[in-house]
């Protein structure tokens, strides 16, 4: 079997065997051909980077990869192109066993040179990857007590110590904007968070646009379109006013991860902010399609509805939240906005 056949028929294999796990990044995985060619060394820049990074924050394509570079290196001669082959020298029996012994011997040396290579390299991207995922628990643990410098200097500190990549500079820019969480539409997922009122008032323009240059500038930085940065950007951009944008990066996150609510969410979100309130609405019961009993999703269904002047199923679906459980806050929203819709 050729180095071609024997790889192709693993990698098959791998990737059948392979399944998700709870805690993977978010984001897909490579695909066979990205994985063929990274491992071939025939993949060009910047897709090569691309791989690169990704395999340093997913352990399943890095184990797959693993696995693939560890296969025995059979002669070039076997895996030259047809074109490449230069034409047959008769030679004796002798000779051709001699030669056949030092290709042997060339080809052994080279397998094992390219395997230490491999092994330092794959040492060191684990190193940087166990340093990164602890940099980041700790960042995110600072942003969840809403201790936002803190967050901020774990990170900065990190990169001096040159660990760095797209999801810490992602959970950076939310410690500028002063955002609890890695996802920024986990805590600011409602069109209350944009300056939409529940009585149907016209945006006031944004009220979490804290950090918005400097979040701004870190995500741009990104070498990569993770979802949870596309995500963080996407709603960046709604705050800065730039709903077209927005849409773009929320549309690649709804393709990258159509079962997750996030993507969706923001989706709605840039269709209401354009004014487009049936594709809002429509968006909206996707996001509750996924997760019945997302509260944000509702608000934002109800105030969609609202502008359609269809009131009475707006306060069909204010009324279903009051039997959720609910935080102080999202209690007197709620009972405000009956207040105000239910006939005198």
């Amino acid at each position: 079997m050729s180095f071609t056949q024997k790889h192709d028929d693993l990698l098959r294999r791998l990737l059948q065997k392979s399944e998700p796990q709870a805690d993977s990044p978010v984001g897909s995985h490579l695909d066979d051909d990205a994985l063929a060619l990274f491992v071939a060394g025939g993949l060009p820049e910047p897709q090569r980077s691309a791989v690169v990074n990704h395999l340093s924050e997913c352990p399943e394509c890095r184990q797959i990869t693993s696995t693939l570079l560890s296969l025995d290196v059979e002669p070039a001669a076997e895996r030259t192109p047809a074109r490449m082959v230069q034409p047959a020298i008769v030679t004796s029996r002798t000779e051709r066993q001699q030669s056949k012994f030092r290709t042997n011997v060339i080809s052994a040396v080279a397998a094992a040179a390219i395997l230490a290579m491999v092994g330092l390299w794959f040492g060191h991207l684990q190193q940087g990857t166990v340093a990164d995922g602890r940099t980041y628990r700790q960042a995110e643990m600072l942003l969840a007590q809403a201790d936002f410098d803190g967050a901020k200097d774990v990170v900065e500190a990190a990169r001096r110590q040159g660990v760095s990549s797209d999801r810490l500079l992602s959970l950076e820019s939310q410690s500028v904007r002063h955002l609890r969480g890695t996802l920024a539409l986990s805590s600011a997922g409602r069109l209350t968070d944009f300056g939409y009122d529940i009585d149907g008032t016209a945006a006031r323009g944004s009220e979490a646009a804290v950090g918005l240059r400097e979040a701004g500038q870190l995500l741009r930085q990104a070498r990569s379109e993770s979802l949870e940065l596309l995500l963080n950007r996407g709603h960046l951009e709604i705050t800065a006013g730039e709903p077209e944008k927005a849409a773009i990066d929320f549309q690649r996150a709804t393709e990258l991860a159509p079962e997750q609510i996030w993507g969706w969410l923001g989706l709605g979100l840039t269709q209401f902010l354009q004014q487009n309130f049936a594709a809002a609405e429509a968006t909206f019961r996707t996001c509750l399609q996924i997760e019945p009993g997302n509260i944000n999703a509702s608000i934002n269904l109800a105030m969609t509805l609202q502008e359609q002047d269809r009131l009475l199923e707006a306060i069909a679906i204010w009324e279903s939240l009051q039997q959720q459980n609910l935080s102080p806050s999202e209690k007197a929203l709620i009972e405000r906005a009956l207040d105000i819709l239910r006939p005198k």
